[in-house]
């Protein structure tokens, strides 16, 4: 996944970050939050602050979503 195009020190838009979460539910169902972490693991890896902290981002949303979805 290519994120949008930002300068040093931006974040991605939360508008993005929803709908990442919301395209990862579909495509994965309940692996959404495993593929999510694996994503956030690789960019830690490669010292990708701004890609890792926006997967951080997007496993709090599905977080949020799987857990509204629940009620």
């Amino acid at each position: 996944m290519a994120f949008p195009q930002v300068g040093p020190h931006m974040q991605v838009s939360d508008f993005y970050v929803r709908r990442e979460a919301r395209r990862l539910i579909d495509r994965f169902g309940d692996e959404a939050l495993a593929e999510a972490r694996a994503t956030f693991v690789k960019c830690r890896a490669r010292d990708d602050v701004l890609a890792a902290d926006t997967w951080l981002r997007i496993i709090a949303q599905i977080t949020e979503m799987v857990r509204e979805r629940a009620t």
